[in-house]
């Protein structure tokens, strides 16, 4: 989704705005999802005894840093699928909103 954001025309990288609206957005997803953020499903998941940790998935053939970071790599293949239908259904509505030229938060 963040690849989504930045090709709008008013993308900043650098904005703390931006970054801020961006994770605003992704854990309001990820709780209407999941039921829980972001930070809650990976402290709820995380187990040392597991392998990778309890990851179901990950960049790369080796387990790092930034991947115990990120809640989507802690979800089942349902969860993902039930995940992507949710930002499926968001970015239609962003479209819509877009077009009617309202603006959203």
């Amino acid at each position: 989704m963040k690849e989504i954001f930045t090709m709008a025309a008013d993308y900043e990288p650098s904005n703390q705005e931006t970054h801020r609206l961006f994770q605003t957005i992704q854990n309001k997803l990820h709780y209407t999802s999941m039921h829980t953020t972001a930070a809650e499903l990976i402290v709820s998941r995380v187990d040392a005894s597991k392998s990778d940790m309890g990851l179901t998935s990950y960049k790369g053939d080796e387990v790092l840093k930034t991947d115990v970071i990120v809640a989507k790599n802690y979800l089942c293949e349902s969860e993902t699928k039930e995940s992507h239908l949710i930002v499926n259904m968001w970015l239609d509505f962003a479209e819509d909103q877009a077009l009617r030229r309202n603006k959203f938060s």
